[in-house]
């Protein structure tokens, strides 16, 4: 049987070979590299006599129509791979369809389905109904009602391609890391549409799903790519990548770009609106991205254009054209500001407010501007509990300051306020236990305004002078 059917064969093998390719194999060490040569035809032979009456012997010689009923199993002569189904036919000696029970294996991959059809112009495989595809060397799966494959071959494509619509799943099984004895669970992919160029290249269209037991991602498309540069890009209105577990966050934009380095969380960037939530910190801009060491957030850069950079950590306001916070193993260490920046400090709660902010208004809060503005914190333990200290700040370029201190005379507690300017403002911290200002220093054109309501003195009641007659 040396027919168009032998075609179906030979794409199978391609499919090995591609996929072997493409999994990095390298040669041993000084050996040169081996060029990697187009998949060898098969020669079809039947590995045992189909079972229903009236089958002929050599059903494809030539381009009349023929069918094959009875258990038909085939195998490509000197090589491991095996394709049958129920039933098979071909018309005209161009397709060729294998009906009920359809499956196709070989060394690295195992398809079933209910029916597979075969075109040879165009060399493409059309797997219907119940399609299962099993990936031997990860055990990676696609499930879904509709694949197509379209094999490489010289003249026609470069490289393998597989689709599968009508909502496929994917289920991925990552590698673990060297030494790494616990499984971090399969990916599962589901999409309206998903594309797969061999194995170094995915996309996905329509209401993108991808979850794990620690990361979950929604989207309107995905494009994940392996290699060096390697990355997963999930594109929406809003996209969202979601992290479960004790250190969760949850981060929004148009366009987000996730790396992972052994199935480790390396980087995380969001354009286009990003927004980044994770306890009580929230940080927005054009432009978030997330640094992380061993999976723990480390850095955390903000970029605004028209709407300004704005994050809020610790009870702390901070905006600006850009903002960067490093916070090494998820504990803060400092936090700068460039571009109009603005940095106010948590409510002090023990700033009372005056009898005319009765109605609810907040107390003020002691707020630093300038061009530039750096903040240095130190973790401190208090009671047990431990706790994040500003220790250091500065903003130079066009300074501004405004403090607010409780002072108290006579058994009444009012606040200070003190609004000054100057090029650079210094500010340095008590040392804990300490609390408030150790000292504040200001260089290049100050200039300052300073209110004590609590020093003011009374008004003196001067008696009408008496008219001497």
């Amino acid at each position: 049987m040396r027919g168009r059917l032998l075609l179906l064969v030979a794409m199978c093998v391609a499919t090995a070979a591609s996929a072997g390719a493409q999994q990095g194999r390298t040669p041993a060490a000084k050996q040169p590299a081996k060029r990697v040569q187009q998949p060898r035809r098969c020669v079809l032979e039947f590995e045992r006599p189909a079972q229903r009456e009236g089958v002929r012997v050599e059903p494809f010689a030539g381009n009349e129509n023929y069918y094959i009923g009875g258990d038909v199993r085939l195998k490509c002569r000197g090589q491991n791979v095996r394709v049958g189904a129920d039933s098979v036919e071909s018309i005209n000696g161009e397709v060729v369809r294998f009906i009920t029970k359809a499956y196709y294996r070989d060394d690295d991959l195992s398809l079933k389905a209910d029916t597979l059809t075969y075109y040879q112009q165009g060399e493409r495989l059309e797997a219907r109904g119940n399609v299962i595809v099993v990936n031997l060397a990860d055990s990676s799966t696609l499930k879904g009602p509709h694949l197509d494959y379209l094999r490489a071959v010289r003249g026609v494509r470069d490289s393998a391609e597989a689709v599968s619509m009508l909502r496929p799943t994917l289920t991925v099984v990552p590698k673990r890391a060297k030494g790494d004895t616990a499984s971090k669970g399969p990916y599962v992919i589901v999409a309206d549409l998903l594309r797969g160029f061999g194995s170094s290249r995915l996309s996905g269209r329509g209401n993108v799903t991808i979850d794990r037991d620690d990361l979950v991602g929604r989207g309107d498309s995905l494009l994940y790519t392996t290699g060096t540069a390697g990355q997963t890009i999930l594109t929406g209105t809003p996209a969202s990548w979601r992290r479960t577990g004790a250190d969760s966050f949850t981060v929004t934009g148009r366009d987000i770009r996730l790396a992972l380095t052994d199935e480790v969380l390396d980087d995380l960037r969001a354009y286009g609106d990003g927004k980044v939530v994770q306890d009580s910190t929230r940080v927005t801009g054009d432009s978030v991205a997330l640094q992380f060491v061993d999976g723990k957030l480390a850095r955390t850069d903000a970029w605004g254009k028209e709407t300004l950079a704005h994050v809020t950590r610790e009870g702390y306001d901070i905006v600006g054209d850009s903002v960067a916070i490093v916070a090494p193993g998820e504990e803060l260490q400092s936090i700068n500001v460039f571009g109009r920046g603005q940095l106010q400090n948590p409510i002090d709660t023990a700033v009372k407010t005056t009898p005319t902010d009765s109605a609810g208004t907040a107390p003020d809060r002691d707020t630093l501007w300038g061009n530039r503005i750096e903040a240095r914190f130190a973790q401190v333990d208090s009671a047990g509990t431990r706790l994040t200290r500003v220790t250091f700040i500065e903003a130079i370029g066009s300074a501004r300051s405004l403090m607010t201190q409780s002072v108290e005379r006579n058994g009444v507690t009012t606040p200070t306020v003190n609004y000054s300017l100057a090029d650079t403002i210094t500010i340095t911290m008590k040392a804990h236990p300490g609390n408030g200002f150790e000292e504040v220093r200001m260089r290049g054109n100050v200039q300052g305004l300073q209110l004590e309501t609590a020093s003011v003195g009374k008004k003196v009641a001067v008696p009408a002078t008496r008219r001497t007659p």
